[in-house]
C-alpha cells in the first residue's frame, strides 16, 4: 500500500509537470502563430495515415534536376563563364593570365554544376529512402497499437477475475497510449517525408 501511495504521488507530480509543459507549448505555439498567448486552438483535422502516390525515384530525380533553383542558377553561371571565356579568347592570346583565368572559371562553373546535380540526386534518393522507412514505421506502429490493446484486454480480464492487480491495468493503459503516440509520430514523419 505504501509503495502504491508513493507511486501515486510520483505519477501525480509527473502528470502536473506534463500539464504545465503542455500549457507552455500551447502558449509558444500561439506566439509563433501570431495569436494572443492564451488563445484556444481547436484542431480541425485528425492525424491519419493516408498513402500518397509518389513518383518513381527516377522521375523524382529528373524532376529535381529540371526544377531546382540551384541547378538553374549554376546553369546560368556556366553560360556566363562560357561567354566570358569566348570573349577572353577573342581579346587575349591563350598564354595570358586573363584567358587562363576565364578558362579556369569555365571549368569551375562546369564542375560546380556537375557536383550540384550529383548532390541533388543524392538528396532526392535519401529522401525517397526515408519515405519508405517512415512507411514501414507506420506499419510497425499500427501493429504495436494492436498488441498493446490486446495486452490491455488481457490485463483487464485478469483484474476482473481477481488474478491481476490494478497496477497491471494501468501499465497496460500507459503502453497503449505510448504505442498510439509512436504511431502518430510515425504518421507525422511520413507526411513530412512526402512533402
Amino acid at each position: 500500500v505504501l509503495n502504491s501511495e508513493i507511486n501515486y504521488i510520483k505519477a501525480k507530480n509527473e502528470y502536473d509537470s506534463s500539464v504545465n509543459t503542455y500549457k507552455s507549448a500551447k502558449m509558444l505555439l500561439n506566439t509563433k502563430l501570431g495569436n494572443n498567448v492564451m488563445t484556444e486552438i481547436i484542431l480541425t483535422d485528425d492525424l491519419a495515415y493516408k498513402e500518397y502516390e509518389v513518383a518513381s525515384i527516377a522521375e523524382a530525380v529528373q524532376s529535381a534536376l529540371e526544377n531546382r533553383y540551384e541547378i538553374k542558377a549554376l546553369e546560368y553561371a556556366y553560360q556566363m563563364a562560357e561567354i566570358n571565356e569566348k570573349i577572353s579568347g577573342k581579346k587575349y592570346p591563350e598564354f595570358t593570365y586573363d584567358y587562363r583565368k576565364a578558362t579556369v572559371g569555365l571549368k569551375k562553373a562546369l564542375s560546380d554544376l556537375e557536383n550540384a546535380k550529383k548532390n541533388i540526386e543524392i538528396e532526392v534518393r535519401s529522401n525517397y529512402l526515408t519515405l519508405l522507412q517512415k512507411k514501414q514505421e507506420i506499419q510497425s506502429g499500427e501493429k504495436a497499437v494492436q498488441l498493446a490493446e490486446e495486452a490491455l484486454k488481457i490485463a483487464r480480464i485478469s483484474y476482473d477475475s481477481g488474478l491481476g492487480v490494478m497496477t497491471d491495468v494501468l501499465q497496460a493503459q500507459v503502453a497503449v497510449q505510448q504505442a498510439k503516440l509512436g504511431l502518430s509520430k510515425a504518421i507525422l514523419d511520413y507526411n513530412l517525408a512526402v512533402l
